[in-house]
């Protein structure tokens, strides 16, 4: 939640060579299923669903309900963001783990589930089933008092509004999402509100912003936050008219995609 993955990752290993010496426990299906879900921020998807398959296998001769609902999104959503590995299964898998978070009554385990299912939604272009997850999720987040799910759910709302041509909606929403930002939530706002700026013709916004944010998000190390941003970065130097630092942006740019 900090956005410090490589810190996570060392606890996870640790966790898991302590847990890996004694029999077979729910405390270990956890530790196995967190490293899935470490793989599918990091965009390792094949790492991701090899972890998360082992997790549920052991979760389920357990009975470990809490892990089945994790690693079940975790592997669903791995699946929906690959178009080879079946992603109509994927969003199967989101819904059978948000269903079971909401029966076990797992307010975090809910949250994420809305949130991964919403972004696959969105990325496969179901725009009103998307946006209709989008304010289930924000509304969640108001209901159990949590700035982590209200200000994601927010991003998404402000982020479809702003593809829709709903402008004026999208802007309305901006100032309260930056009252619940913080953490991870200030880092996926980043790009969003940078291509606002571009777009209404403040590039000089848009670079300040995202130049602020560049040191947070290279120690996050995650594609999905960092591309966007140098995007629009790019976009705010060229407007600038700064050819060579939108050169190498692009190029960076590019190093990350390949």
């Amino acid at each position: 939640e900090l956005a410090d993955r490589q810190t996570a990752m060392d606890h996870y290993q640790r966790a898991l060579a302590m847990l890996e010496q004694e029999s077979e426990t729910v405390e270990l299906a956890r530790a196995i299923s967190a490293i899935s879900q470490a793989h599918m921020v990091m965009i390792d998807f094949d790492r991701a669903i090899q972890w998360g398959e082992r997790a549920l296998a052991l979760a389920v001769r357990l009975g470990a309900g809490d892990v089945i609902v994790h690693a079940l999104n975790n592997i669903g959503t791995s699946r929906t963001l690959v178009y080879d590995y079946d992603q109509e299964r994927g969003l199967s898998m989101q819904q059978a783990s948000l269903d079971r978070a909401r029966e076990l009554g797992l307010p975090y385990e809910v949250g994420r589930a809305c949130y991964n299912r919403s972004e696959s939604l969105f990325g496969l272009g179901r725009y009103a089933e998307a946006r209709a997850m989008f304010e289930e999720l924000y509304a969640y987040g108001i209901r159990i008092h949590s700035t982590l799910f209200t200000g994601l759910g927010l991003r998404l709302l402000i982020g479809l509004d702003w593809k829709a041509g709903r402008w004026a909606a999208a802007l309305a929403h901006q100032p309260e999402a930056l009252e619940v930002a913080g953490g991870s939530v200030t880092v996926w706002q980043a790009a969003i509100f940078a291509e606002i700026c571009n777009d209404l013709g403040q590039p000089a916004s848009a670079r300040r912003d995202t130049e602020d944010m560049l040191a947070q998000l290279a120690k996050l190390d995650q594609i999905q936050t960092l591309v966007p941003c140098l995007e629009q970065l790019a976009r705010a130097y060229s407007s600038l008219g700064l050819e060579n630092e939108a050169a190498q942006t692009i190029q960076r740019y590019l190093e990350l995609i390949d």
